[in-house]
């Protein structure tokens, strides 16, 4: 497409300018992104031709000063509840223009609509930089979902070469399906929050879990326990399972608490289930014959460590078949 020698001067006499403000805003918007969490899609500024074509269709008076999104960056978040605290965040850092309404509020529209923000650098006096004075950047907040999916769908509907009713059609019914599961995913990280005590549950596996997990937090320490709790909570459910006679979650609550495994409780360079093993170890639950290491029930083998047999001398016995090995190559 050609583009008017003028226009074009009028595009390369900012664009240093535009440049300028981009690594700026890059930087100070993937530290907020980090912080919370997101990521960032890079800030880019509008190529010539489509800085154009829009200034034909809107007709501003003075194009380069009055485009607010002649640089555009996005932050996408994993849910929507995320989104409130990006805004939040933003306004410490940037000063906020306006934030943008939807463009519809038509409930049987879908149109390429994310949330976003008109934003500008808050300079510090001390270091005011005169050519980034009133230049204007547009920030789209995205979920990861539409973020997918408007990369995809925006392509095929607005850039292609012919105009499709079928294709925007079908662009429209992804975005509702989009909006639909954006709605259930935040749902989810709502139910899924870290409360105090755990959920009733009445799916009887489940309530078993959450069961062994309360314990841990209890007695271990809720910032000793992984983020994936999950896995730690089948993997002790597992130990007590092999015990012999069953250990359920409550009585292992009173074999962790006891002075005699103190020391066991406090050491810093173990994780969660090797202390529970350590404790179901010492009190003779895992052998079926106390005392005798290489009778430790089950099949499994174990990543038992130096600091381990430190603390309970009895596991040295356990024989090589039933350790987990960290070197490498042949044993």
């Amino acid at each position: 497409m050609n583009v008017p020698g003028e226009f074009q001067q009028g595009y390369n006499r900012i664009l240093p300018r535009l440049e300028k403000l981009t690594t700026r805003s890059n930087i100070l918007l993937r530290g907020i992104a980090d912080s919370l969490g997101a990521r960032l899609i890079d800030a880019r500024i509008k190529p010539v031709e489509s800085a154009l074509l829009k200034t034909e269709k809107d007709g501003p008076e003075r194009p380069f000063e009055e485009m607010e999104d002649l640089v555009a960056a996005t932050i996408v978040v994993r849910h929507e509840s995320l989104i409130p605290r990006v805004e939040e965040t933003i306004g410490t850092v940037f000063k906020v223009v306006k934030s943008v309404p939807p463009k519809t509020k038509k409930p049987e529209e879908f149109i390429y609509d994310d949330r976003h923000l008109i934003i500008a650098l808050a300079q510090d006096p001390a270091e005011f930089d005169p050519e980034l004075q009133g230049l204007l950047i547009e920030l789209q907040l995205k979920t990861e979902l539409r973020a997918a999916a408007s990369s995809v769908s925006r392509e095929l509907v607005y850039k292609s070469g012919w105009m499709h009713w079928q294709r925007t059609r079908w662009a429209s019914r992804i975005r509702a399906l989009v909006e639909m599961v954006d709605h259930l995913l935040d749902e989810l990280a709502d139910e899924a929050g870290d409360g105090v005590a755990a959920p009733a549950e009445e799916y009887e596996l489940f309530a078993r879990r959450n069961e062994i997990i309360s314990v841990l937090a209890d007695c271990l320490g809720a910032t000793a326990l992984p983020h994936d709790r999950r896995r730690l909570a089948v993997t002790v459910e597992s130990y007590l399972s092999e015990c012999r006679p069953k250990v359920v979650p409550e009585s292992l609550r009173v074999i962790l608490s006891s002075p005699a495994h103190t020391l066991v409780r406090e050491a810093v360079s173990l994780s969660p289930a090797q202390k529970v093993f350590i404790v179901l170890f010492s009190e003779g639950n895992l052998l079926g014959t106390p005392g005798q290491p290489a009778t430790l029930l089950g099949g499994r083998r174990y990543l038992i460590t130096r600091e381990m047999e430190d603390l309970c001398p009895g596991l040295k016995g356990v024989p090589r078949g039933r350790r987990v090995s960290l070197s490498l190559g042949p044993a």
